[in-house]
C-alpha cells in the first residue's frame, strides 16, 4: 500500500504550502467540522460553490463522495465505463471512472450508477472499508441505542470504522446508520481515515469529542445533534486480509525481497459452471494492493456477474514494499438454465416424513410472509422456523436449490404504506434483509397483487403506487446488492404479475423489469366462479386470454424474454348445472362454483367418479388448439393442468426462449407428476404416456355373492396409479368391516398419474 500511503503524505504536506491565514468562510463559521473543512479547502480537496459557501449541511451524492475520495487519495487513472446514466459530457463521468478504477464503487446490476442517489452514512462506511480495509479489533455497536438499524450487510463495515475512530456516533448515543451523509460528515469521516493511516492507524480522531457547548449545538436543516466520537478506542496495527487496496499499517521490514501470496478467491471455482449470477471476491495478505481484470477489463470487486458467457478473473496482489507480484487465475462460465419454481405453502408443514423432492426444482418460493407496521412478519400458524430449517437441509442436498421467500399474495395489506416513501421502503427493505440473512435464504419475491388496485375493495391502492413500485424495487436490488457484495453472493429478487394490461397499466413496466432476475406470469385464473360459462383457466392458447397473450404483452413492453417465468396451475376451476353437450361443455352456460379441486383430487374425486354400475362418469378431453384438457360428465365441467398442458407449457418455454416455469402450489400435486412433467419438457424429452392401468383384483367379496356376517374389501396398489373405492356412491376405505344388512355395489376405480386413464372393478354383493 505504499503508492496509497505516498498520496497520503503528500495531501498532509501540502497543508504547509497553505496561506498563513486563509479566507475564512461565512457559512462554517462556528461550525464542528469548521476546522477540517477549513484545511480540506485550503488544500484543494474540498470545493465551494458558486456564492462561496461550502454547504457543510448538504446531502452528499454517491458522485460527489466519489469525488471527495478521488480527490482526497488523489486518484488519477481511470476506467472505461458505460453506465447508462453517467454521461460523458457530465462533471461526474471523470470522477466515476476513477472511482471504479480505484474499486471504491462500482455500479448497480441494471447497468446504472445512480450518481445523484444521496449516500448513507452506513454505506459510506462500506465503501471505505473496500478502500482502505480493516481487519482489527471491532467497535462495541450495542452502545449506539439505534444499533440494531445497521443493516447486516453494513454491520461488519461499521464496526471496524468505529474502532478505528473514524466513523462517529452522535451525542444522543445514536450513530443513524441510514441517515444521508452530510458534506461535513464526509470531510470528516475521510480527514480521520486519511490521518489515521498515515500514523499507523493508532491516531485518534482530531476533532475529538469536542466542547459541551459544541456538542450541544444543532446542526442546520435536520434538527440533528453534532456528531462526536463515540468509539472505544483501539491500538495496535490493522491489517487486511480482504480484497480491493489493503495495509498493514507499516511498512515491511528493510531488504525484503519476497513476493507476496496469491489472493485467495472466493465466490467463483477454477472450471466451475454456474446458472446463476455470481459475486466474486478475494482476500490478500496485508502489505499489499489488489487489483482485479475480467476478460481483460478492469473488475471491481463486488459487482454481480450474471450474463451467460465464458469468463476469465485475474486478481493479483502487488507488494507495497518491493512490487512484486503475484496473481490467481479463475475460469468459469455461466450458462442460461431453464427455472422450474415451485411455490412452497407455509400453511403445510414440510419435513422427511411429508418431503418435497427437490431434485428436479430449480428454486424454492416460500409462500408467504405478509407486512404489518412497515415490516415482514411471520403468518401465524404457519411452521415458518421448522420449514425453513428443512429448506436448509434440502439445499445441502441440492446444492443447485434456491430459496426465496415470497411476500404478499392474495389478500395481503402492507404494500402501498410500505411503498410510499423512501423511509418506509428503506425499512421494508431492511427487514426483509434481516430474513434473508436469518434463514440463509437467496434473494425476495414480492407478490402484490395489485399496485394502484384494491381488487378485493379491503387491499390499499393508491395512484402513487405506480412509482412507489419502482422505487420500492430499486430499493430491495440496491440492498440485495449491497449484502452481495459483502458475502460475495448474488442474491436474487423476483416478483408475481398479473397476466393482462390491467396489471401493466398500473406499474412502470419499462423501468421495473432492469431491477428483476424473474417475473412471475401468474397466467392462470382466466376463468373462475365470477362467471356463467365455462373456460379453460389456464390454457397456453386461445382467441382471448392465454398464456401466450400474457407473453407477448409483456414481450411488447421491453421485458426481456429470459426474465420472464410461465405459470403452471396445479388446481382446477369447476362449473355444475351445464345447460348444454355442445362441444362437450366447454364454452356453455353453467352455474358457476367457488370450488378449486387440487390435481390430487382432480383424479381421485372427478377423474375416477363412477356410477351405480361402475361406468366413468367423467372424461377426459382435449382441446388441441388451446393445448388443455377439461373434465365432464354432462353437468359439471373441469378445467385444469394435466401432465400433457404441463409440458406444452414448457415446450413453449424453449420455444419462445423464456426464463421458466412457475408452478402455484406444490403440495396440490404429492404424486409429482406435474413437476416430473415440467421438468422433463424444458429438457425436450417429455413423451405423452398413454397407459391404461390394470384392472383392481378385489379381495374379500364377491360378486354376485350373500353375506351372513361382516366382510372386508381390499384390493393392492399398483405404483404409478390412484385407487379408491365407493360403496353405494360413498367413500369406502379398503379394509373397512361392512355389517349393516342390504345390497352393495362397490366399485374400485384406478387411475393412471401420468395418463390420467381409468378403469374401474364393480361388484354387487348382500350383507343379511
Amino acid at each position: 500500500m505504499l503508492a496509497l500511503l505516498l498520496c497520503i503524505v503528500m495531501v498532509l504536506s501540502s497543508a504547509a504550502a497553505a496561506s498563513a491565514a486563509p479566507a475564512r468562510v461565512q457559512d462554517i463559521e462556528g461550525h464542528w467540522a469548521e476546522k477540517a473543512m477549513t484545511k480540506w479547502k485550503d488544500q484543494g480537496l474540498l470545493r465551494g460553490y458558486a456564492d462561496g459557501s461550502l454547504q457543510p449541511n448538504r446531502v452528499v451524492s454517491r458522485a460527489e463522495f466519489a469525488s471527495l475520495v478521488n480527490r482526497a487519495f488523489q486518484f488519477t487513472a481511470m476506467e472505461d465505463i458505460s453506465f447508462a446514466d453517467v454521461a460523458a459530457s457530465s462533471w461526474e463521468y471523470d470522477e466515476v471512472r476513477k472511482a471504479v478504477k480505484a474499486g471504491f464503487a462500482a455500479g448497480f446490476p441494471d447497468g446504472t450508477f445512480r450518481p445523484a442517489l444521496p449516500v448513507t452514512r452506513q454505506e459510506a462506511a462500506v465503501m471505505l472499508n473496500r478502500l482502505l480495509p480493516a481487519d482489527g479489533p471491532k467497535g462495541d455497536l450495542t452502545s449506539f441505542t439505534d444499533h440494531k438499524e445497521i443493516a447486516s450487510w453494513a454491520r461488519d463495515a461499521v464496526s471496524v470504522m468505529v474502532a478505528a475512530g473514524w466513523f462517529a456516533g452522535y451525542i444522543d448515543d445514536t450513530i443513524r446508520p441510514k441517515a444521508k451523509m452530510t458534506r461535513a460528515e464526509a470531510v470528516m469521516f475521510l480527514d480521520r481515515a486519511l490521518q489515521s493511516k498515515l500514523r499507523g492507524g493508532e491516531e485518534q480522531p482530531e476533532s475529538g469529542k469536542g466542547t459541551e457547548k459544541e456538542n450541544d449545538k444543532e446542526k442546520e436543516g435536520d434538527h440533528k445533534k453534532d456528531p462526536v466520537t463515540t468509539a472505544p478506542s483501539s491500538s495496535g496495527d490493522r491489517s487486511s486480509s480482504g480484497g480491493g487496496s489493503s495495509s498493514g499499517g507499516g511498512s515491511a521490514s528493510p531488504g525484503d525481497s519476497s513476493a507476496p501470496a496469491a489472493p485467495a478467491v472466493t465466490g467463483v471455482s477454477e472450471g466451475q459452471t454456474y446458472t446463476i449470477g455470481v459475486v466474486p471476491a478475494w482476500k490478500a495478505e496485508s502489505g499489499t494492493t489488489v487489483s482485479a481484470t475480467l476478460n481483460g477489463a478492469a473488475y471491481a470487486k463486488g459487482a454481480a456477474i450474471k450474463e451467460a458467457g465464458e469468463y476469465v478473473l485475474i486478481v493479483t496482489a502487488i507488494k507495497s514494499s518491493n512490487g512484486k507480484q503475484a496473481s490467481t487465475t479463475v475460469r468459469f462460465k455461466i450458462e442460461e438454465s431453464k427455472r422450474l419454481i415451485a411455490y412452497v405453502p407455509g400453511w403445510v408443514d414440510w419435513s422427511e416424513a411429508n418431503p418435497i423432492d427437490a431434485s428436479k426444482l430449480t428454486h424454492i418460493y416460500y409462500a408467504f410472509a405478509h407486512i404489518k407496521d412497515g415490516k415482514i412478519i411471520h403468518i401465524p400458524d404457519q411452521n415458518d422456523e421448522e420449514n425453513l430449517a428443512y429448506f436448509s437441509q434440502l439445499k445441502a442436498q441440492n446444492p443447485h436449490l434456491r430459496v426465496l421467500i415470497s411476500i404478499g399474495g392474495w389478500g395481503a395489506d402492507g404494500f402501498s404504506d410500505a411503498a410510499l416513501t423512501e423511509e418506509s421502503r428503506a425499512a421494508l427493505a431492511e427487514s426483509a434483509m434481516a430474513w434473508v440473512e436469518q434463514y440463509q435464504l437467496d434473494g425476495v419475491d414480492l407478490d402484490w397483487e395489485y399496485p394502484t388496485q384494491s381488487p378485493d375493495g379491503v387491499v390499499k391502492g393508491r395512484p402513487e403506487d405506480k412509482e412507489n413500485f419502482t422505487l420500492l424495487l430499486e430499493e430491495f436490488r440496491k440492498q440485495l446488492d449491497v449484502k452481495g457484495a459483502a458475502d460475495g453472493k448474488y442474491y436474487e429478487l423476483a416478483i408475481a404479475v398479473g397476466s393482462t394490461q390491467t396489471y401493466v397499466n398500473g406499474v412502470e413496466i419499462e423501468k421495473i423489469h432492469p431491477y428483476l432476475d424473474s417475473m412471475m406470469l401468474m397466467t392462470y385464473d382466466y376463468s373462475g366462479g365470477w362467471m356463467n360459462t365455462t373456460a379453460h383457466h389456464t390454457n397456453l392458447y386461445g382467441a382471448g386470454l392465454s398464456g401466450d397473450a400474457t407473453v407477448k404483452l409483456y414481450l411488447s413492453n421491453g421485458v426481456p424474454a429470459g426474465k420472464l417465468v410461465l405459470g403452471a396451475a396445479f388446481y382446477a376451476h369447476m362449473w355444475t348445472d351445464v345447460q348444454s353437450t355442445e362441444n362437450n361443455g366447454l364454452g356453455q352456460r353453467a352455474a358457476p362454483s367457488w370450488l378449486t379441486p387440487s390435481y390430487k383430487e382432480v383424479l381421485t374425486e372427478y377423474t375416477v367418479t363412477s356410477s351405480t354400475y361402475g361406468k366413468l362418469a367423467y372424461t377426459r378431453y382435449w382441446d388441441e388448439a388451446s393445448q388443455a384438457p377439461y373434465l365432464f360428465d354432462g353437468s359439471t365441467w373441469l378445467t385444469y393442468d394435466d401432465p400433457d398442458s404441463a409440458a406444452a407449457k414448457g415446450n413453449y418455454v424453449l420455444e419462445q426462449e423464456l426464463g421458466g416455469v412457475m408452478l402455484w402450489e406444490y403440495s396440490h400435486d404429492p404424486s409429482g407428476v406435474l413437476v416430473d412433467a415440467l421438468y422433463q419438457s424444458l429438457r425436450g424429452v417429455y413423451q405423452s404416456d398413454t397407459t391404461v392401468p390394470d384392472t383392481p383384483a378385489v379381495t374379500g367379496v364377491e360378486d354376485g355373492q350373500t353375506y351372513t356376517g361382516p366382510v372386508t374389501a381390499d384390493w393392492a396398489d399398483e405404483p404409478g396409479t390412484f385407487r379408491v373405492g365407493k360403496l353405494n356412491d360413498e367413500p369406502y376405505l379398503r379394509g373397512t368391516a361392512i355389517s349393516e344388512p342390504g345390497n352393495y355395489v362397490l366399485v374400485v376405480a384406478s387411475v393412471h398419474l401420468r395418463s390420467g386413464k381409468a378403469v374401474t372393478t364393480t361388484i354387487e354383493f348382500t350383507v343379511e
